[in-house]
């Protein structure tokens, strides 16, 4: 196996094992976005479909710790916020304790 291949199945095998520790947390969460509590379908290419957002922006910490799956568009929304630019899921688990420490009224 070439180098160039076998970087292709690190990868292939660092997205596999993303998806399963993604699903894991998903379950756990009870099938819902952790950032806005609503469902949405997971692993599906659209805005509301769930994938895990890397907490630490680090994409080969594929740890379960370091999983949080939200929707596609509030994946956008903690990771390009116009206020800070990202938000720490850490600190803020969800959109109502961010928006609560910020003080603004959704809508």
């Amino acid at each position: 196996m070439t180098a160039k291949q076998e970087r292709a199945q690190r990868r292939k095998d660092r997205n596999e094992k993303w998806r399963m520790i993604t699903h894991e947390a998903y379950i756990e969460g009870g099938r819902a976005c952790w950032w806005c509590g609503k469902y949405g379908p997971i692993f599906v290419d659209a805005l509301y479909g769930i994938w895990g957002h890397h907490k630490d922006k680090r994409r080969n910490n594929c740890t379960r710790e370091n999983c949080y799956p939200c929707h596609n568009s509030c994946h956008d929304e903690i990771d390009h916020n116009p206020e800070v630019g990202r938000i720490n899921v850490s600190e803020y688990p969800n959109r109502e304790a961010w928006l609560r420490h910020h003080q603004i009224k959704e809508g």
